[in-house]
């Protein structure tokens, strides 16, 4: 599987973010074969986190099968444990089209900028903070005491007086 349908498949798991966000570092680091080995430290230094942290991440990793980690250690300096392997699983969740069974795919509209502008009535989704159109400064001076008029008035204008056309 290709790095970036690592990533992709990351998104869409339900890991937690700590675990995620080292899972997306265990990718970046990895080869061609799946596997990696930055240290601990490494790790905890580009994703943010303290070592702990890092180390309850790669455990969740290893629980839900994301990942493989075997130790490694140096024939050199009298076989002292070095960082560890780690390899990633193959068999990772990853996003499939669907066959056409129970739910098939959605198609899309295409994108008409120039209808959504002309068309008369364009609703507002939902818990929406957007106002009309008609909503002004005025109208909102309306709900303000009268001490608070008078520096929002100022903010708005930047200390300018304000000329209306007749």
């Amino acid at each position: 599987m290709a790095k970036i349908e690592y990533m992709q498949s990351t998104f869409c798991s339900d890991l937690k973010p700590r675990a995620r966000l080292v899972l997306q570092c265990l990718i970046l680091h990895s080869n061609k074969e799946g596997t990696c080995f930055p240290s601990i430290k490494t790790i905890a230094a580009e994703c943010g986190y303290g070592v702990t942290t890092v180390k309850r991440a790669l455990d969740d990793l290893l629980e839900a099968g994301y990942i493989q980690k075997a130790p490694r250690f140096d024939e050199r300096k009298n076989g002292g444990q070095t960082s560890n392997l780690y390899t990633l699983c193959a068999e990772m969740e990853k996003p499939t089209p669907s066959d056409g069974g129970e739910n098939p795919p959605r198609e899309s509209e295409p994108y008409r900028p120039y209808e959504a502008a002309f068309c008369g009535d364009t609703p507002t989704p939902r818990n929406s903070c957007a106002q009309p159109l008609a909503y002004t400064f005025a109208d909102g001076m309306k709900a303000v005491s009268r001490r608070a008029k008078k520096a929002a008035s100022v903010m708005w204008t930047g200390g300018q007086p304000i000329l209306v056309p007749p």
